[in-house]
Order: structure tokens, then sequence, then C-alpha cells
């Protein structure tokens, strides 16, 4: 905001609200956002954590994935140097 620009909101205030009442409502306004402000601070580490542990979720699935691919083609090669050995025999 300009300078200007809050001198209009001063001087609307003090002809609202009068100078008496303009330091109430200047610290109730100012607890309404910091309490604002501790609000979305913890809607944050909320949301945070559900997309970390959804990410978690789908890196546990992608590992699985390969893993069952690694073990299936393991399998495959233990199956054929088996069979060539017992060949041999």
């Amino acid at each position: 905001m300009s300078l200007g620009e809050l001198l209009v909101i001063l001087v609307v205030s003090v002809v609202v609200f009068g100078p008496n009442k303009l330091p109430m409502v200047a610290k109730h306004l100012g607890l309404a956002m910091r309490q604002l402000n501790r609000w979305k601070s913890q809607w944050q580490t909320v949301w945070q954590n559900i997309l970390l542990a959804q990410q978690l979720e789908e890196n546990q699935q992608k590992a699985k994935a390969v893993d069952d691919i690694y073990l299936q083609q393991n399998r495959q090669v233990m199956q054929e140097v088996s069979s060539k050995m017992f060949e041999k025999v």
C-alpha cells in the first residue's frame, strides 16, 4: 500500500470509530490477524503432512512394483541357470 492509501484508511477509521475507540479497534484487529496467521500456519502444516504421506505411499508402491519385477527376473534367471546345470549332469 502506498502512503496515500494508508492516510485515507486512517482518516476514514478516525471518522467511523472516533479517536477514543480507534486504539481498541486496532488492538482487536491485530489479535484477529495474529489468530488468522496461526490458523493459516496450522493448515499449511496439516496439508504438508497429508502431501508427504501421499508421496510416501506412492513411492512405496513404486518401490514394491520395481521389487516385484526384480524378483520375477531373478527367478527366471535362476530357473535358466538351474536347468542348464541339470542338463550338464
